[in-house]
């Protein structure tokens, strides 16, 4: 019986040590502040996104600051600045190019704080100010919607609503006109909008466009808003038939494809550029290991979504089940 007990101490001493060790193993990741600037929050999918950030950096134990640039330029300029002064130690960016930051941008540099524009790609003007870009590619994006269009009609007449302030936003638009090109289809026209005045600038070139283009049988729109606006604004152009072809997997824009609407979005994975950047950072705080330039666009993929794929609930990509791939990840290497 007291062999019994020695042994029972033994291995319970045993899994003690085996239990600190393990822990001594782990890198210890000290709390952290992180900013996070969005372009605008009144996008849907850039406001989930957001949110995400929030969720997974709260498993690592930091803090985010959330800055709403709400499509202004002078508020932009002063995101960076502001954050840096409130004593971030990292930065995202999302949907904001460079010219947009840039004083801010050498403020960071200049206090070895990175800055990772992620989401959604910026422009190569000033690209290399960032720290590292983490975000798929918005001109497959335009691709696969025009090809979803030839398989439909390879002489398909399309017509283009793009925002040119936003890089990403104009990309999709480009590789979808250049895609129906290429294969003998057309896009007719191509209307920029304001920004600063977005729903009644939607409003206005998606009605323009319906009416001036009666043969075009769809249209192609940068944003992942387009549809809480342009649905509308085709019925009451009396072309409630026209199809629709936007970006991103908002709850709204799932909803209106399940009761019917004409419209069709393409998303891509993309929480795994933010989990990514979680990632990357959490190796640069630990052990000093350099912010890699970019991720590997293997890790997205391009989903077209219609009424006949459409989720019955849910998003297309579980937010839970990548974020618990990650938590436990972490959890293995980073004691908090």
């Amino acid at each position: 019986m007291r062999l019994r007990v020695i042994i029972a101490a033994l291995l319970g001493g045993l899994a003690i040590l085996s239990s600190t060790i393990a822990a001594s193993a782990r890198d210890e990741l000290k709390p952290r502040k992180l900013g996070v600037i969005v372009i605008t929050l009144q996008s849907e999918s850039l406001a989930r996104w957001a949110a995400h950030v929030q969720a997974a950096a709260a498993k690592l134990k930091w803090q985010v600051i959330v800055k709403d640039g709400a499509n202004n330029p002078a508020l932009l300029a002063t995101a960076l600045p502001e954050l840096l002064n409130e004593g971030v130690d990292a930065v995202l960016t999302m949907a904001v190019d460079a010219p947009l930051i840039s004083e801010g941008l050498a403020a960071a540099k200049a206090k070895n704080v990175p800055v990772i524009a992620t989401s959604v790609e910026v422009n190569p003007a000033g690209k290399g100010l960032f720290a590292a870009v983490y975000a798929p590619d918005s001109y497959a994006l335009g691709v696969s919607l025009a090809d979803y269009l030839l398989k439909k009609n390879p002489k398909a007449i399309a017509v283009g609503q793009t925002a040119t302030i936003v890089y990403a936003a104009d990309r999709l638009v480009v590789g979808a006109r250049e895609t129906l090109q290429k294969n003998g289809a057309s896009m007719e026209a191509v209307v920029d909008v304001d920004v600063t005045n977005l729903v009644n600038s939607f409003t206005q070139t998606t009605t323009d466009l319906a009416l001036a283009h009666p043969k075009a049988t769809a249209l192609i729109s940068c944003c992942d808003f387009s549809p809480l606006i342009d649905l509308p604004a085709l019925k009451s152009a009396n072309r409630p038939e026209m199809l629709l072809l936007t970006r991103y997997d908002n709850e709204s824009s799932l909803q209106a494809i399940r009761a019917g609407a004409p419209l069709v979005i393409a998303t891509n994975h993309t929480d795994i550029f933010n989990l990514e950047a979680l990632d990357a950072l959490a190796a640069y705080f630990t052990k000093k290991t350099p912010v890699p330039a970019s991720v590997d666009e293997s890790k997205s993929e391009v989903k077209v979504i219609d009424k006949s794929n459409v989720p019955a609930s849910g998003f297309v990509y579980s937010f839970d089940q990548d974020l618990a791939t990650y938590a436990d990840r972490w959890s293995t290497l980073y004691q908090y």
